[in-house]
């Protein structure tokens, strides 16, 4: 199985991009879906994807034909992919049989990987205000791939990457941030602080995986972590 913290959103990158985004466009397996599928693949092939088999939960690709992701190779990653270790990947699913589907991926260029910032795959679910003696924060629960199962949720905060006061204003609305600081994106202002990065956690204890939306563990956490007014399990809820 891919291991979900490698997983990164989809860029829409050249003309295989396009034509993913003209096929997801679809709701409905139409005229115009098809040829759209059938442009994609003969593209895939003219810039030289590799294509294989796979069971969908090991490489992630259940969501329907056109889902796609960037995927950072691990170091000691098996099966199709062990070849491209720490590379990143673009994987693209194109086919289903009934039990595999059949998936193409490649190799990013390095301009491509230097010249974006990709996003790890998650959807924030809901927010809310933290606050301690003397600070206040923004809480996300965030939806993302489990590292072991189908899904995780975790309690994410963004990262403190400086003072507002560094860019010479203590007004957050006026202050001239820049877009990125130490190669991590800025993602706004809190309590002085700009901050940005990933939506990350930083105890264990903070995030749970499961593979259904049913599962006893995620409800007690959710309980555990007082999100459960915040938000509540639903099977629609897929990233």
């Amino acid at each position: 199985m891919l291991i979900g913290s490698n997983i990164f959103g989809e860029i829409y990158e050249g003309r295989v991009g396009k034509l993913t985004r003209l096929l997801n466009s679809f709701n409905s397996w139409s005229k115009g879906k098809h040829e759209a599928h059938k442009k994609l693949l003969s593209q895939l092939n003219k810039e030289g994807y590799i294509f294989n088999l796979g069971r969908r939960s090991e490489y992630r690709i259940s969501g329907g034909i056109g889902k796609s992701f960037i995927y950072l190779v691990p170091e000691k990653q098996r099966g199709h992919l062990y070849k491209f270790r720490g590379s990143y990947i673009h994987l693209i699913c194109v086919g289903h049989q009934r039990y595999r589907s059949m998936f193409a991926f490649k190799v990013l260029p390095k301009k491509i990987v230097d010249s974006y910032y990709f996003e790890k795959r998650i959807k924030v679910l809901a927010d809310r205000e933290g606050s301690g003696m003397t600070s206040h924060w923004k809480e996300y629960l965030c939806l993302t791939d489990g590292n072991q199962t189908k899904y995780k949720i975790f309690e994410g905060r963004y990262e403190v990457l400086a003072e507002v006061s560094e860019f010479n204003s203590d007004d957050e609305e006026d202050s001239d941030l820049p877009e990125f600081i130490d190669d991590k994106k800025v993602m706004g202002v809190e309590d002085g602080y700009v901050v940005g990065g990933e939506l990350s956690y930083f105890d264990e204890v903070e995030a749970v995986e499961f593979n259904h939306f049913g599962d006893p563990k995620l409800i007690q956490w959710l309980k555990d972590f007082s999100w459960d007014e915040e938000w509540q399990p639903s099977a629609t809820e897929i990233i």
